[in-house]
């Protein structure tokens, strides 16, 4: 994996008119681009990602009663407050939605 690949920002360049003089150059700016053509995926509230120490992302998932494992997930990208998933559980799979963090320091002995 690439160091690019593991960064969760990426610089770009753009032209773009600035008459009212608001623009600085180095300024950083947030901005959403569009895609070509149909995007789809499985989608996810972002408050049920669980993100690790090293920056990989978890969600836990329903096994049995009372029992909790924690998956896997790769964001594609969010947008507003949700994740777009590139991998994840399937469709139709019960996942924490309160509590996830609780379930993440039980397996590791964090917290209380």
């Amino acid at each position: 994996m690439t160091d690019l690949a593991r960064s969760s920002s990426v610089d770009l360049y753009f032209e773009c008119e600035n008459k009212n003089g608001k623009l600085r150059p180095g300024q950083r700016i947030g901005i959403q681009l569009a895609f070509r053509g149909e995007d789809r995926g499985i989608t996810a509230p972002k408050k049920l990602i669980i993100y690790d120490i090293y920056g990989g992302t978890w969600v836990y998932i329903k096994t049995a009663d009372h029992v909790f494992e924690r998956q896997r997930v790769l964001i594609r990208y969010m947008m507003g407050d949700r994740a777009v998933l590139a991998e994840g559980p399937m469709a139709g799979t019960l996942v924490v939605t309160d509590g996830a963090a609780e379930l993440f320091g039980t397996e590791f002995g964090s917290g209380k």
